[in-house]
């Protein structure tokens, strides 16, 4: 009895993901293109600007993060894009372990980004005020420093 609990919880979960799944697949295809980070940084900078349920304080505050993660971000491509130049120019090359190493450190650039991207978000968040529902994110920001167990339960 208990196993087929076990099973049917699994399938009820496993059945959310995939409703999550799709739901974020059709917001992708809803999404238009972004034609360069320049012109998404623009239009993020906008958004804060006019959002007029911000305070002076939040904008100033998201504006400031915003241009450090683009800082940030910028300079995480600039290194991935010296690896793929050396990996296009040395494409010839039998050298097997230094393409091994820049597959390792291109993983480990876009590893960086996809962290820099979360933490701006948790620490706008912040800005906001906005507690995450997921208590996974709450601990998070307790074990990364971002807050106290007393500021957000």
């Amino acid at each position: 009895m208990f196993g087929l609990m076990v099973t049917g919880m699994m399938l009820f979960v496993q059945g959310c993901a995939s409703d999550a799944n799709k739901r974020l697949d059709q917001k992708i295809g809803h999404e238009p293109p972004v034609k360069n980070t320049s012109e998404l940084n623009k239009e993020i900078q906008t958004t804060i600007d006019q959002d007029s349920s911000l305070t002076p304080d939040q904008k100033e505050k998201l504006t400031k993060l915003r241009k450090e993660t683009a800082q940030k971000l910028l300079a995480l491509r600039q290194e991935s894009l010296k690896l793929r130049d050396i990996l296009i120019r040395d494409f010839e090359s039998e050298n097997d372990e230094e393409i091994d190493l820049i597959h390792e450190r291109m993983k480990d650039l876009n590893d960086q980004q996809v962290s820099v991207l979360f933490h701006s978000v948790r620490e706008g968040n912040k800005i906001l005020g906005h507690v995450p529902f997921r208590k996974g994110w709450i601990d998070g920001m307790i074990t990364e420093g971002h807050a106290r167990s007393s500021d957000l339960y």
